[in-house]
């Protein structure tokens, strides 16, 4: 079951349907490849719903309630961890295990490719 218990498997489910069946892909227990991988992108227009500013102003609340949950760092939005990551590698570059390092290594010398400077 999905986080959340009975509601969070609901949400699961209905993600899981709308986005395999809109992205052709289909549900992943429809799915040929037994694990399915369908995505939906949904975009809202807010100010049809709430004033655009009164929606930042309580996203903003509900962004320093999360952040202010449990330990630092415990509870992270959507997106935050993926830009903390993107922060990092934009400085210190990307991290290449020693076995892909290897098999980047075996490929380029199979075509004749340097490597030189590259890694």
């Amino acid at each position: 079951m999905a986080f959340g218990g009975h509601k969070g498997s609901g949400l699961s489910v209905l993600i899981d349907v709308a986005a395999g069946i809109l992205s052709g892909n289909m549900p992943a227990a429809i799915s040929e490849s037994g694990f399915g991988n369908g995505t939906v992108f949904m975009a809202m227009d807010i100010s049809r719903f709430a004033a655009p500013d009164l929606f930042k102003s309580v996203a903003s609340q509900f962004q320093g309630i999360m952040h202010n949950a449990g330990e630092a760092n415990a509870v992270l939005l959507p997106g935050e961890f993926e830009y903390s990551i993107k922060c990092t590698r934009e400085v210190d570059g990307i991290s290449i295990s020693s076995g892909v390092r290897d098999n980047i290594d075996e490929t380029a010398k199979q075509y004749g490719v340097s490597l030189t400077g590259l890694l």
